[in-house]
């Protein structure tokens, strides 16, 4: 068996991350309880857990009794998978373990391309020789990166916005306030997608609950509100079944901003930490993951590995590595060839629950996020100190490549002892090169080579990853420069977003398989 890797898919596994040092991971087996949850009663499970190294060798075998309890009745929440992931975490330690949905992939498209069975594996691996990878366009967009992908059949095109923080993909439909009606929210230009007019479409309203966000980071105070569906996903040269979120919205769009949204869909790529969010079939014991397209799509064997990489071409000269476009965000793979001497550094991914109060604030809490604990921060060489945001939560760094990801983070202690080195003034901007709260300055551009360079260490290296006055200091479009620092929290706390003002000559990869972040230093090819 495999590391990550369950020996019955429609049951849960647990997932140990890698040893300190390097080395597999491991995987708890629950195999066993895939043919208990069929009782109509509360009943005790006996399920074997087993640990393997990477090489297969085992290394601890025991059995713990879990509870199954009553199916759940029409309306209600499904509570049944829940529970039993949460006294499986309880019995192992959960600083170290975290669960992963054992997705089972649709019938379908999936027959026709894998064969008898309808899927590639049961256990996907960390590398597929029949899978796709495909280098997705990105453009830059005021609120993020964008791009164009298909959905439904007949395909239909549209514009999304590529989202390191949201959990699933979205699609805006013409449905408001629970009627196929969209001139009561969306504006008369607004592109969407009606999901009847696909062949392919199903509606899985009855098996998973509609959810809504109040507030949210889409539409701040008024309401997100989706559905459940699954149909065709298209994304360069994969095509696979994927559970979607419809939109349904409640509120009129049109009449609050005057202008349709600048696109049609989200694809969500946040980490997946458990499986406590699936569906339950009648009468099986399966699970199909709702959370990331990019997830679900790896799970059931179209892309080639469980990596994504990022690479931003943020200068025209580095268009032409991007085939014209700001950036690249590969599925499926990792372009070594933009890796400077292949070397990756790599941090594991931990909770951090202060995000949904200083950072991204949703009602009900969010906290699937691609965060790595800070460890060490400089401006120069002079050390500054930070602190956790609370005990609960440490010093998160958060990758997102959106709007919410421009600006160096700092503390605000530490943005102040910026300041102070590069003389830089308090002003007013109208435009201003980030969202975030804190003041701006503006500073002599003809200093920008006396500026300091900012430091960050990530906890599970000792390598510093330097941003340079270069990257940190904003041209305004008035020939103005400005400190481009986006700080969270108060005094020395830490969180904050490392998006594309950090990722300037670096190479940053999310892995769903081990959930980890990778960086790199970018090798640009010669002219």
């Amino acid at each position: 068996m495999h590391p990550g890797v369950a020996d019955q898919s429609p049951g849960y596994h647990l997932m140990l991350p890698p040893a300190r040092g390097g080395g597999g991971g491991m995987a708890l087996t629950t195999g066993e309880l895939a043919g208990q949850e069929r009782s109509t009663r509360s009943r005790r499970i006996s399920v074997r857990i087993m640990l393997n190294s990477s090489s297969g060798k085992k290394i601890h075998e025991n059995r713990i009794s879990l509870y199954s309890h009553q199916p759940r009745v029409r309306g209600t929440p499904d509570l049944r998978g829940q529970g039993i992931h949460h006294q499986l975490t309880s019995k192992i330690e959960k600083k170290t373990a975290y669960a992963v949905p054992a997705a089972v992939p649709p019938t379908g498209v999936d027959e026709a391309r894998w064969g008898p069975g309808g899927r590639w594996s049961d256990r996907p691996g960390s590398w597929n020789p029949r899978g796709g990878q495909y280098d997705l366009p990105l453009d830059w967009d005021p609120l993020g990166f964008v791009s164009r992908i298909g959905v439904g059949s007949p395909r239909f095109e549209y514009k999304i916005f590529v989202d390191w923080t949201w959990v699933s993909n979205i699609v805006t439909t013409p449905k408001c306030y629970g009627q196929w009606n969209p001139s009561l929210c969306l504006h008369p230009q607004q592109p969407y997608w009606d999901p009847r007019n696909s062949t392919s479409f199903k509606n899985l309203t009855s098996e998973y609950a509609d959810r809504s966000w109040k507030p949210n980071h889409f539409f701040m105070q008024d309401p997100m509100s989706i559905e459940y569906g699954s149909d065709l996903l298209h994304v360069g040269p994969v095509t696979g079944e994927t559970v979607l979120q419809l939109t349904d919205l409640q509120f009129n769009v049109s009449g609050k901003y005057g202008a349709p949204f600048p696109f049609t869909g989200i694809v969500g790529m946040s980490p997946v930490f458990r499986g406590d969010d699936g569906k339950m079939k009648p009468g099986i014991s399966c699970q199909v993951d709702n959370q990331s397209a990019y997830y679900q799509q790896w799970k059931n064997g179209h892309w080639r590995t469980a990596h994504t990489g990022f690479v931003y071409c943020h200068e025209e000269s580095r268009k032409s590595v991007c085939n014209g476009h700001d950036g690249i965000q590969t599925m499926g793979g990792i372009r070594r060839d933009l890796i400077k001497n292949q070397k990756i550094w790599w941090y594991d991914v931990r909770l951090y629950p202060d995000v949904n109060t200083l950072d991204f604030v949703y009602n009900p809490p969010m906290y699937n996020y691609w965060g790595v604990e800070l460890e060490g921060l400089k401006i120069g060489t002079e050390v500054q100190k930070i602190e956790p945001t609370s005990n609960s939560s440490g010093k998160g760094a958060i990758f997102d490549h959106a709007s919410y990801g421009r600006g160096t983070p700092l503390t605000p202690n530490a943005y102040a002892r910026l300041t102070q080195m590069t003389g830089g003034k308090p002003v007013e901007l109208k435009e201003p090169p980030n969202n975030g709260d804190q003041i701006f300055f503006s500073v002599d551009c003809s200093k920008l080579k006396l500026f300091p360079d900012i430091k960050y260490k990530f906890t599970g290296s000792s390598r510093e990853w330097a941003v340079t006055p270069e990257m940190y200091v904003e041209k305004m479009k008035d020939g103005s420069c400005v400190l481009n620092v986006r700080a969270l929290a108060s005094g020395d706390k830490f969180i904050g977003n490392f998006g594309e003002t950090f990722a300037k000559e670096k190479y940053i990869i999310l892995d769903f398989e081990k959930n980890r972040v990778g960086i790199a230093d970018m090798l640009w090819p010669s002219s």
